[in-house]
C-alpha cells in the first residue's frame, strides 16, 4: 500500500526548529549602493565636474519690442472698455432719460419785444391801401402767401385797435421761428367776396420781407361769418376784395386778440 498518514508517527520538522527554540534567522547582507560618488581628486575636486554653462544673455530690443506691443495691446483694450461703458451710459440716458418737451406755444407775452408784460405801445401804423373793387375776382381763391410774397418775411408786427382809445396799440412783433404760425396760416389759400362795410378793421398785420418791403394788411374780424377776412392792395390779385381766411388763421391770430376780440370769432 501507499504511504498512509499516521498520526501516531512523529512526521520530520521539515527545517522547522525543535519545539521549545526559536528560529535562526539569516540576516541579510548590506547591499552595496547603486550610485556611488565620484571619485575625488587628492584636493578633493571631483574629477568630473559639472559643466559650468555661462548665464544666459537677453535681447534687448526685442525685450523692448515685447513691452511696447504688450503697452499697445493694453492701452487698446482700455480704450475699447471705455468705449462701451461711454456706449452703455449714452444708451441707458437714451431710454431712461425725460422726454424733450415739446416747445411752448407762441403767446403775445414772449414775442413781445421791448414791451413789458400786460402794457401795449401806441404806434403809427401804415393805413392798408385797397384799390378799386373789381366784382370779377369774386368766388376765386387767392393764395396771400405766394401773391404777396412772403416767402422773404423777415418781421410781422400785430397792431390791435383799442375799442376805448380808437388808436393801435402794438401787441407783438414776431421774428426767426416766430414767424412760422402765420406763415403756415398765410399759406393757406381762400375765398374772394366783395368788401363788407360793416366789417371794420381791428387789427393790422405788417410784414417785413428781406429787401425792407413792407405787406400791409387790414383785418376784419367778422362775428357774423367767425371769421377773418384780409384786405391790401399787396394782395395784388384781390382787386379790393375781401379775403377770408380759414380756421388756423384765427387759432394763429387769437393769441394776440383781448378777450372781447376773441369772442366775435367764437374762441375763449
Amino acid at each position: 500500500m501507499a504511504n498512509q498518514y499516521d498520526p501516531n508517527q512523529q512526521q520530520p520538522n521539515q527545517g522547522y526548529p525543535p519545539l521549545g527554540q526559536q528560529p535562526q534567522y539569516q540576516q541579510p547582507q548590506q547591499q552595496q549602493p547603486i550610485y556611488q560618488q565620484p571619485p575625488y581628486q587628492q584636493d578633493q575636486q571631483p574629477l568630473y565636474p559639472a559643466p559650468n554653462y555661462p548665464p544666459p544673455t537677453s535681447n534687448s530690443l526685442l525685450d523692448q519690442l515685447k513691452q511696447i506691443n504688450i503697452g499697445i495691446i493694453a492701452a487698446g483694450a482700455l480704450f475699447i472698455m471705455l468705449c462701451l461703458i461711454g456706449a452703455c451710459v449714452i444708451f441707458l440716458g437714451l431710454i431712461r432719460g425725460n422726454p424733450v418737451p415739446p416747445p411752448a406755444p407762441v403767446t403775445a407775452a414772449t414775442a413781445t419785444f421791448g414791451l413789458p408784460v400786460g402794457t401795449a405801445q401806441i404806434v403809427v401804423t401804415p393805413i392798408p391801401a385797397v384799390p378799386t373793387f373789381d366784382p370779377s375776382v369774386v368766388n376765386t381763391y387767392i393764395n396771400p402767401y405766394a401773391n404777396a410774397q412772403l416767402s422773404t418775411m423777415t418781421q410781422l408786427f400785430i397792431d390791435v385797435l383799442n375799442p376805448q382809445t380808437g388808436q393801435f396799440e402794438r401787441k407783438a412783433q414776431l421774428l426767426g421761428g416766430n414767424l412760422d404760425p402765420f406763415a403756415v396760416a398765410f399759406n393757406i389759400a381762400g375765398p374772394v367776396s366783395a368788401p363788407n362795410a360793416n366789417c371794420p378793421e381791428r387789427v393790422r398785420l405788417t410784414a417785413v420781407r428781406a429787401d425792407n418791403t413792407q405787406a400791409v394788411f387790414g383785418v376784419c374780424l367778422d362775428n357774423v361769418n367767425q371769421a377773418i377776412v384780409l384786405r391790401s392792395a399787396d394782395v395784388t390779385d384781390l382787386n379790393g376784395g375781401d379775403l377770408q381766411m380759414g380756421p388756423y388763421f384765427i387759432d394763429v391770430l387769437a393769441t394776440y386778440l383781448p378777450a372781447e376780440y376773441r369772442q366775435l370769432l367764437g374762441v375763449n
